[in-house]
Formats: C-alpha cells, sequence, structure tokens
C-alpha cells in the first residue's frame, strides 16, 4: 500500500502558499483593498529567487530581490488608484500591474531563467540535496521548518506592526476613509504601504515556493484564486471554532484565518484533484490530456464557487429567521 500522504501536496510546499493567503487577505479584509495584484507580486518572488540563484548566487540576495519587485508591484498598484481613486480601480489598477509585470517579468528572465536553476548552488538547492539523501519522503521537512518559520515571523510582524498608531490609522482608513483621509495625498501615506507590505508578503511567498522546486514560473496560474479560496474557507471555519468568537476582528482572529484556512484548503483541493485526476486516467476512450496545473486551478474555483453559495444561502436562510421572529 502506497504512502496516503503521497495523494497530497508535499509538505514543504504548503509555506509558499500560507504567506500567499496571508499578503491577499491582509489587503483584503485589513486594508479592505481588493488587490488583484498577487499575481503579479507571486511572480515577481520567484523571479527574485531565480535572478537570485542564476545570476547571484545566493539564495538569500534573491529574497531581496523579491522582496524589492513585488513591495514596487504593491506601491505601482496603490499609485494607479490613487491617481482616480473609485472602487473600480482598485481593481483596474491591480489587472494593469498585473499585464504590466508579465512583459517585465519575460525580458528580465530571459531565456536562461525559463529554465530550472536547480543546479546553482545556493542554500536552499544545498538542503534539498541533502534531504533527499538523508530522509526517505519528498515532503523535505527541514525546507518546511524554514517556510514555517517565515510565517511567524510574517505574523509576528503584522501583529505588532497593526497595533502601532500608523497601523491602527490604515485600519481605521480601510472601515471608514473619509474620517481620516479627505485629500489623495493624505490617503496615499496610509493606502501605500498597506499594499507594498500586504505584497512583499505574497512575495516572500513566491521567493520561497521558487527555491523550494527550483522552477521559475512566469504563467498565469490563478494564485489569486487559491489566495481566495484559503480566506473564503477560513472565515466559514473559525465561526465554528469557541475560541475565535466574539474575537472576529482582532488580530490573532484576522491573521488565524488564513493560515487555518490554506491548511485546510490544500488539504481538501489535494485529496479532490487526486481523486479527479485517477478517475480520468482509469476511464477509457479519454479525448482531452490530463493537466494537473489546469486541474488544481479548476479544482480551487470550484471550492470558491461553493463556499459562496454556502455563505449565501446559509445568511439567507439567517436573515429570514430574524425576519420571521421580527413579525411574531
Amino acid at each position: 500500500m502506497s504512502d496516503i500522504t503521497s495523494i497530497f501536496i508535499p509538505l514543504y510546499q504548503i509555506p509558499g502558499w500560507i504567506l500567499v493567503a496571508i499578503g491577499f487577505y491582509t489587503a483584503f479584509r485589513i486594508n479592505n483593498f481588493p488587490d488583484l495584484t498577487v499575481d503579479a507580486s507571486f511572480v515577481a518572488g520567484a523571479v527574485g529567487a531565480a535572478f537570485g540563484a542564476v545570476h547571484l548566487n545566493s539564495s538569500l540576495l534573491g529574497l531581496i530581490v523579491a522582496i524589492f519587485l513585488s513591495g514596487l508591484a504593491g506601491a505601482s498598484t496603490a499609485i494607479i488608484y490613487l491617481s482616480n481613486p473609485r472602487p473600480v480601480y482598485k481593481l483596474l489598477s491591480g489587472v494593469l500591474v498585473i499585464f504590466i509585470y508579465y512583459s517585465v517579468v519575460y525580458r528580465m528572465m530571459g531565456a536562461k531563467l525559463l529554465k530550472s536553476f536547480s543546479k546553482q548552488d545556493t542554500f536552499f538547492n544545498i538542503l534539498i540535496n541533502w534531504e533527499s539523501v538523508n530522509t526517505s519522503n519528498d515532503h523535505r521537512p527541514v525546507v518546511a521548518l524554514i517556510g514555517l518559520f517565515a510565517i511567524v515571523l510574517v505574523i509576528i510582524f503584522l501583529k505588532n506592526f497593526y497595533k502601532t498608531n500608523y497601523g491602527l490609522k490604515i485600519r481605521a482608513v480601510a472601515t471608514r476613509p473619509n474620517l481620516i483621509a479627505n485629500k489623495p495625498m493624505e490617503l496615499a501615506f496610509i493606502i501605500l504601504p498597506g499594499l507594498v507590505i500586504s505584497n512583499i508578503i505574497v512575495g516572500i511567498g513566491g521567493w520561497y515556493h521558487a527555491s523550494c522546486t527550483s522552477v521559475s514560473q512566469i504563467i498565469v496560474f490563478g494564485f489569486l484564486i487559491h489566495g481566495l479560496a484559503a480566506s473564503l474557507l477560513g472565515e466559514m471555519l473559525l465561526e465554528f471554532l469557541p475560541f475565535f468568537k466574539g474575537r472576529k476582528h482582532s488580530m490573532t482572529t484576522l491573521l488565524a484565518i488564513p493560515v487555518i484556512g490554506s491548511i485546510v484548503y490544500f488539504i481538501v483541493r489535494s485529496f479532490v484533484t487526486s481523486v479527479l485526476l485517477s478517475t480520468l486516467s482509469n476511464s477509457k476512450g479519454t479525448e482531452f490530456s490530463i493537466n494537473l496545473r489546469d486541474t488544481d486551478t479548476i479544482v480551487a474555483g470550484a471550492i470558491v464557487l461553493l463556499l459562496l453559495l454556502s455563505n449565501f444561502i446559509r445568511k439567507g436562510i439567517g436573515s429570514e429567521l430574524v425576519e420571521d421572529e421580527s413579525q411574531m
């Protein structure tokens, strides 16, 4: 019998996706900005990892490049939005940055970085080779621990940052933008840092994921939908946990949502994807090729739709009950 863990996503990859979910949720809920720049900043992080490995022969220098590129993506989204601060520009600015970044990334990477950079003598590659020799599975627990350490550092930073006066001002503007900032320049110094921070977190996730897999992918993979699915699932799950009841707006709860949601989401997604691929591969007369990346994205989209439908039905029933009670 094969190891049951083989049907799930490798353990070492999960921290990267958790960082993506944290960055997405920070912009989406804490900053109240539906930021679509996630796809661009994730790729920027992956490019930073590849650039650091191939040209600088260093994972750490690659992280610095990833932070710069992903932070620049968040700043670009904020600047484009602030040029015409209407609600619809929150979405359009992120889409525009995605297109710009994919064009720039193609130029920056070149033919050399499009290939695997696993042969470069970087810290991650040395560690991965060591684990391949000294461990008996593909989950790379030591690499996963490094990713877990990065998550802890990010959570500690966010928790302390949003307790400062500046962080509290960002949260206040997110809920009531007209209370504090009535001028675009005043708004810029509040919105811009929030988007830079959230996209840097996503970029670190992209850097970690690319460093662990030694592949820099610049194909639109739908990273946004994975962050959204994890966030929605985390919000629904925390409603049933006694510890988080009544603490909906605390920083502990807000930061726990994407972490818990990501873990459960990837367990569910990996299982469903494995079953789906197994069913399709065993079926006769299949007229289409099976692509793991496409299947993952389809499953992620289906999970998002089911979560939204479930939330709609639950809230609809709840509102009907309240309305009936008020008429009694």
